[in-house]
């Protein structure tokens, strides 16, 4: 993975995750990184607590599936613009499809150091200066 850019490193993200491949997903990421879903505060965890959110995950979400949509390489940053299906939600895939995410990728010597995943609107796009 030396010569990996940040596209390619987002892009096998997606892959494994869509793939439940836990080891491979756990290659990816730094050995302490940070991570912030929607409504939850930065939390710091190491890869032996993510290997274990993660086997969670895949347990309870046998179906996730990542929608890509667009990556935009903002060089310290790496954005995602997706949907998924399959979510702890448990809605009808039509609908839960409907709601556009963006996840955040922070990206240090080649390994995913902080993901933050926001509902895209027009304030987080003005933030993140995409549109």
């Amino acid at each position: 993975m030396e010569n990996d850019n940040n596209i390619d490193i987002a892009l096998r993200l997606i892959t494994r995750i869509n793939q439940q491949n836990l080891d491979g997903l756990l290659e990816l990421l730094a050995e302490f990184h940070t991570f912030n879903a929607i409504d939850r505060q930065v939390s710091d965890i190491d890869r032996a607590t993510a290997r274990e959110v993660w086997r969670q995950f895949f347990n309870t979400c046998p179906d996730y599936m990542i929608h890509l949509s667009d990556v935009i390489d903002k060089g310290e940053t790496t954005i995602l613009v997706l949907r998924t299906t399959g979510s702890h939600l448990n809605l009808p895939l039509s609908t839960e499809f409907q709601t556009k995410l963006i996840w955040v990728l922070k990206i240090e010597d080649n390994l995913i150091s902080g993901l933050s995943i926001f509902l895209d609107d027009n304030r987080i796009r003005e933030e993140l200066n995409i549109y």
